[in-house]
C-alpha cells in the first residue's frame, strides 16, 4: 500500500519536511500571494490536511495544490471538507 507521504513525494514542486509528529508539505509559494504563505498543509499518519489560509494563491502554487490532491484521490483518498473550499482532509486506509 502506497502512503499519503510516498504520494506527496511524487508531486512535482511539493517539497516535504517533518516536524514532531507530522510532515509539513511546502508549496511553491509567491511573495506577492499572501494566501500562498499563510496555507498549511501537513500530513500526519495517514491523513493529509489542507487548512487555507487568508488571501489568494498564485497559480502554481494553486496547480501544484490541485496535482497534489488529483493524486492522493486517484490512489484512492476519501476527501472531507465543503465542496466550495481549499480546507479539507485526504484519509487514505
Amino acid at each position: 500500500m502506497t502512503s499519503i507521504l510516498d504520494i506527496a513525494k511524487t508531486v512535482t514542486g511539493a517539497r516535504i519536511s517533518g516536524w514532531n509528529d507530522r510532515h509539513y508539505v511546502n508549496l511553491p509559494a509567491s511573495g506577492g500571494y499572501n494566501g500562498d504563505r499563510s496555507t498549511k498543509v501537513w500530513i500526519k499518519g495517514n491523513v493529509l490536511t489542507v487548512e487555507q489560509g487568508k488571501g489568494y494563491h498564485s497559480d502554481e502554487f494553486s496547480a501544484t495544490l490541485a496535482k497534489l490532491t488529483d493524486a492522493l484521490i486517484a490512489a484512492g483518498a476519501v476527501r472531507k471538507g465543503y465542496s466550495d473550499s481549499i480546507s479539507a482532509t485526504y484519509t487514505l486506509d
